[in-house]
């Protein structure tokens, strides 16, 4: 919650050039809250190695080889959904929301706890919390153009990463390990509307 600045008080009366307000019992405050923004940007999520995020039939997200047929294939387009942040604490980053659609449904890329990311299908307008599962501060990464790295804001300096898996590497948070961690970063490919 913020005050804004405000302080609890409305106006009373003037007296000659003076104003007089009195103390009220309710404060001024808003509620920290993340707001839907109309930016939604359709990207694929590319590692350093050249593999691709996309979502299979168990709705896990994995890291793949994909040939240029599976490219446009919808499992490996993801959406950025954009959110306006009410919090008045500095952020580095822009809250976003990542989705992809699967059977039309739009399915996000949701903390569970510390590690793990699930799909669930949603996408909010308006979030009343200053924490969620499903909203992430995207980062530029310094000097790599167009590379990223996707915060949680319920779990604090955990970062979007993939891990091994059964020979197939599943997106999951982890804690970024240096300034260059390669794992939590993304390179965004925009994808044609």
């Amino acid at each position: 919650m913020a005050t804004n600045n405000c302080s609890p008080v409305t106006f009373f009366d003037t007296c000659k050039d003076s104003f007089y307000f009195e103390e009220t019992k309710t404060a001024c405050v808003l509620v920290d809250a993340f707001k839907k923004s109309p930016r939604c940007l359709p990207y694929q999520f590319q590692s350093k190695d050249n593999k691709f995020m996309v979502l299979n039939r168990d709705r896990k997200f994995d890291l793949n080889n994909l040939t240029k047929e599976q490219l446009h294939q919808p499992e490996s387009r993801f959406l950025i959904q954009t959110f306006q942040d009410s919090d008045l604490t500095p952020r580095r980053g822009r809250p976003v929301m990542v989705y992809t659609i699967e059977n039309d449904k739009k399915m996000v890329a949701c903390c569970y706890d510390e590690n793990q990311v699930r799909a669930e299908p949603m996408v909010p307008n308006n979030i009343d919390e200053t924490v969620h599962k499903a909203i992430f501060y995207m980062t530029e990464v310094e000097g790599l153009g167009n590379a990223f790295m996707f915060e949680s804001t319920l779990f604090k300096a955990r970062f979007l990463g993939f891990e091994p898996v059964k020979g197939l590497l599943k997106l999951v948070l982890h804690d970024k390990l240096d300034e260059v961690d390669e794992g939590c970063q993304f390179f965004l490919t925009k994808c044609k509307p």
